[in-house]
């Protein structure tokens, strides 16, 4: 159960997430799953640019090297990697 906890105006307010998303229609529900991929589709887009440009910038990664990543499954290295495999198809000089 997600909840959140808000200590605005010295005061503190409970909200539960679960509680809340299960009271909405189904109609409802599927709205916010759509924002949410629209969401998670923007987000990529800025990481991914964000990436290229910073490439660009620092010249980190080129044509050719070999990258050897380390996972550990967390948030982070996995973007990494779909951000390192994106590079990959995109890019016209092979990484």
């Amino acid at each position: 159960m997600l909840r959140a906890i808000s200590d605005e105006a010295g005061g503190s307010a409970e909200f539960d997430f679960d509680k809340s998303f299960t009271r909405l229609g189904k109609r409802q529900r599927a709205v916010h799953a759509r924002d949410d991929r629209a969401v998670m589709i923007e987000l990529s887009k800025r990481l991914l640019r964000q990436v290229g440009q910073t490439n660009a910038r620092y010249r980190m990664v080129r044509g050719g090297d070999k990258i050897l990543l380390g996972l550990s499954g967390g948030k982070d290295s996995l973007a990494l990697a779909h951000v390192l495999k994106h590079m990959q198809n995109v890019t016209p000089e092979k990484v």
